[in-house]
C-alpha cells in the first residue's frame, strides 16, 4: 500500500470516530486508537484537551491518564500560540503538536510520537494532520449538547 493509499486509509477510520462514540472522551479515545494502531511507527499518542488554565490528557495509556499539563509548557505554548501543526525533536522521537480548534476557541491539541527512524514526516503527512485537526474541531461540537 502506498502512503496516498495509507493516509486515505486513516482518514476514513478517524472519520467513522464520532459515528458510535456516546461522549467527548470516547470520541477522543477512538481517535487516538486509530492513530496507536493504524500508524504503527506511531509510538504514543495523547490528546491534550483545553481546560483554560490547563490541559486534561487522554490517552490510552493508564499512568498518563491523571497527568495535567499547563499552558507554559513550551511545545505546547508555541502550537497554541501559532495555531498550526509544530514539530518538537528530542534525540530519540518527534513530537508533533496539532492544535484543534472549536469556532476559534483552541478545544485540545493532538499529540503524536513519532520515531523518526521509522518514518520521515513529510508534506502530505502534514497536510493529512491539518485536515484531522479541522475534523476534530468540528466533529467535537456535536458531543456539546
Amino acid at each position: 500500500m502506498n502512503k496516498s493509499e495509507f493516509l486515505d486509509e486513516m482518514r476514513m477510520e478517524v472519520g467513522r470516530a464520532p459515528d458510535d462514540a456516546v461522549s467527548l472522551h470516547d470520541f477522543y479515545v477512538k481517535v487516538l486508537k486509530t492513530f496507536e494502531y493504524k500508524w504503527n511507527f506511531c509510538e504514543m499518542t495523547a490528546i491534550y484537551e483545553n481546560n483554560w488554565d490547563h490541559f486534561q490528557v487522554i490517552t490510552l495509556h493508564e499512568k498518563e491518564q491523571e497527568k495535567v499539563v499547563t499552558l507554559q509548557e513550551s511545545p505546547v505554548i508555541h502550537c497554541a500560540i501559532h495555531g498550526k501543526t509544530t514539530s518538537y525533536f528530542t534525540i530519540d522521537s518527534t513530537y508533533l503538536f496539532v492544535p484543534f480548534y472549536l469556532s476559534s476557541l483552541l478545544k485540545g491539541i493532538l499529540v503524536l510520537k513519532v520515531r523518526p527512524e521509522r518514518y520521515v514526516m513529510q508534506e502530505e503527512d502534514v497536510t493529512f494532520l491539518n485536515e484531522v485537526s479541522r475534523f476534530l474541531g468540528a466533529a467535537s461540537a456535536d458531543f456539546l449538547t
